[in-house]
């Protein structure tokens, strides 16, 4: 069996998760986050295999993705900023830069 993980959601990320089913059709992304909201609120991912009918493994595997994008987010944030800097530094310099920011 494979220890727990703890997954912590503010009651806006949990809000946000709540909804996106709704707006997918993708059923291994609708499992993806049905996965999280339940560990979230203490079930093991035992239980979250068996009630969702998928693997042990691949609920672990969608938690630690979870984990790992929110980890993430700091990165996006401080690479956002740079490429905003860059923007900045060539436009004083009358160089056009495309800069595209991907929101999820």
């Amino acid at each position: 069996m494979l220890a727990a993980m703890k997954i912590h959601l503010t009651p806006d990320q949990k809000r946000a998760l709540e909804l996106m089913p709704d707006t997918t059709r993708d059923s291994r992304a609708c499992d993806r986050i049905k996965a999280v909201l339940l560990a979230s609120e203490g079930w093991t991912a035992q239980m979250i295999a068996q009630a969702l009918r998928i693997h042990e493994r691949t609920v672990s595997r969608h938690l630690k993705d979870f984990i790992a994008q929110e980890k993430l987010t700091h990165v996006n944030a401080v690479a956002v900023n740079t490429l905003i800097r860059t923007r900045n530094a060539t436009a004083n310099r009358g160089c056009p830069v495309k800069c595209v920011i991907l929101t999820r």
